[in-house]
């Protein structure tokens, strides 16, 4: 074992300790062990306002995490049992983007299970099969020609069924970690469009005519976005008869 992770891992001992957490941590890493070395994560802990929990985070810093935690409900100050915490799994998904050469993640949803098993060899067992199905999500930021934007892969696979030889560029700038996300095509008048999204979802994104800015909408608005695509790439919309 590394020296950088012997580091780690009395920082996450001390935390646990703080928190009253240190047994069930404990128990985590003697039972799940090596798939975490597998999955190439370490538990470690976390506390919010009104839970503590177990998360399971990169070894490494370019590493990906799991979607899976483990919390455990409030104890007014006694240490957390295993009658005490439940399962929170975000359901991601992932999907290839054409022959651009990009994918782009997405949360779907988020879901609350409960522990199983009658005992602790078998809770540890369901564990196990839960970390494993899931396995990891990379992280948000710089994973070569992996998309940032979640409702990037929604909008470029809208423009897909107008438009061909659709093309990604992906740009991080000097002075902020999340980048610029483009897909460009050519509209029905042979046009240069290109669509811009940031981080965030839910954000504006922006419309660019052969260099000149066009209009905005949100990421998460796709009656809007059906509509600019229908101006673009229908020859023949009608935006009178589109609107009854």
């Amino acid at each position: 074992m590394n020296e950088k992770l012997n580091e780690r891992l009395a920082e996450i001992q001390e935390k646990a300790t703080e928190n009253n957490l240190v047994q069930r941590l404990r128990e985590v890493n003697d039972h799940l062990g090596p798939l975490l070395e597998q999955l190439g994560v370490m538990a470690e802990v976390w506390e919010t306002e009104f839970a503590a929990r177990i998360r399971f985070l990169p070894l490494d810093d370019d590493g990906w995490y799991s979607p899976v935690e483990i919390i455990f409900n409030d104890t007014n100050g006694r240490e957390p049992t295993w009658q005490d915490a439940y399962l929170k799994v975000a359901v991601w998904g992932c999907r290839t983007l054409g022959e651009t050469g990009f994918v782009s993640w997405k949360r779907f949803n988020v879901e609350r299970q409960e522990l199983r098993g009658d005992n602790d060899a078998k809770m540890f067992e369901w564990l196990s099969f839960v970390l494993d199905y899931h396995r990891t999500v990379p992280p948000y930021f710089g994973v070569p020609n992996c998309i940032v934007n979640e409702n990037f892969g929604d909008l470029y696979e809208d423009v897909a069924r107008w438009a061909e030889d659709l093309q990604i560029v992906q740009s991080y700038g000097p002075y902020r970690k999340e980048p610029l996300e483009v897909f460009k095509f050519k509209d029905r008048r042979g046009r240069n469009v290109e669509i811009s999204t940031r981080y965030l979802s839910g954000e504006r994104a922006s419309v660019h005519v052969d260099g000149r800015f066009v209009e905005e909408f949100h990421d998460t608005d796709r009656f809007k976005f059906h509509e600019i695509l229908r101006k673009l790439c229908d020859k023949n919309f009608n935006p009178r008869i589109y609107r009854r």
